[in-house]
């Protein structure tokens, strides 16, 4: 938590235009039927052009949120915990009415909620009014955003009070932690590591194979004058087939995937970078199956021919 008093020291700096503190907190989200359910709960400032939802939320429900013990869930959320408008729960034990759905957030898992801040407290009363999550601020020149975070982190003091971060930071930082700080997600990055190496090995089998069933073949052409580096070619060549096809093959299941999640309204998002990445890493691992491979090819003798 951020102390609220480093507030007015973030307001100094001539670069801020604007500033919003942000709260969130858990919830236990409760229905009449029982159901039952952790949640995220937010807390918005309708007055103050809120900047962590679109103009859009605040025109459908800014107004309709004033009204005391009102809240939105996000689309997910409310389908989770089978909702509609005009329903009462429980948050936390405390009766409230859910007046409408929002596609701004999305969370299959995990509803997410927002409200009044006057409901927020109420629903939340164990929250520190003097210190805040987070501390949201619009600059008066977005280009020089990387000067002023800078600037900003140095007015923090010798031992940090507040780290300032930007919009690309924050999303390279998240990422960086859910990928190698969440437990689900080191499981993961095993299994893709796994089937890097699984896959690097059946595509060396598979040209090994290859190789040794046109072996006389091979050597033929080796009795002819063509040397090992032009044959090897033909082996990087078909190594790198392989890879495009499989490439092509997963870029298709992956799109086609991302097109049934979109339907069916999961959260599914794949980076240009990340697939990019991806097909590159593949590549590479095709190349170095066919280079494993060329160790038989290699080893070919025109003597063979004889055999």
């Amino acid at each position: 938590e951020i102390n609220k008093k480093n507030e007015f020291t973030i307001r100094l700096h001539p670069g801020v235009q604007l500033l919003q503190t942000f709260w969130w907190d858990w919830a236990q989200c409760k229905t009449d039927s029982d159901s039952s359910k952790r949640a995220w709960i937010i807390p918005l400032d309708i007055h103050n052009n809120f900047m962590c939802v679109p103009p859009s939320f605040i025109k459908e429900f800014g107004v309709r949120l004033e009204e005391p013990l009102t809240v939105v869930f996000n689309k997910q959320g409310g389908d989770l915990l089978k909702l509609k408008p005009g329903d009462t729960i429980e948050l936390n034990n405390k009766r409230v009415k859910v007046i409408g759905f929002t596609d701004s957030y999305k969370g299959k898992t995990q509803p997410f909620i927002f409200c009044s801040q006057a409901t927020y407290e109420y629903v939340c009363p164990n929250k520190n009014p003097d210190s805040f999550d987070y501390l949201l601020i619009k600059l008066k020149d977005s280009s020089r955003k990387e000067i002023v975070r800078d600037e900003l982190n140095k007015m923090s003091g010798i031992t940090p009070q507040f780290m300032v971060w930007t919009r690309d930071d924050m999303y390279w930082k998240s990422l960086y932690f859910w990928l190698f700080f969440n437990a689900d997600s080191i499981i993961w990055v095993f299994l893709v590591l796994l089937a890097l190496v699984v896959g690097i090995a059946i595509t060396n089998n598979s040209l090994r194979s290859a190789i040794l069933a046109s072996m006389k073949e091979y050597a033929a052409m080796r009795a002819l004058g063509v040397s090992r580096i032009s044959l090897g070619m033909v082996v990087i060549k078909q190594a790198l087939l392989l890879g495009a096809l499989g490439l092509g093959l997963g870029l298709l299941l992956t799109y086609g995937f991302s097109y049934f999640a979109e339907w069916r309204d999961m959260i599914f998002y794949l980076p240009p970078w990340f697939a990019g990445t991806a097909s590159i890493l593949i590549l590479a691992a095709s190349l170095l199956s066919g280079v494993l491979a060329l160790m038989v090819l290699y080893k070919t003798q025109p003597a063979e021919l004889l055999r």
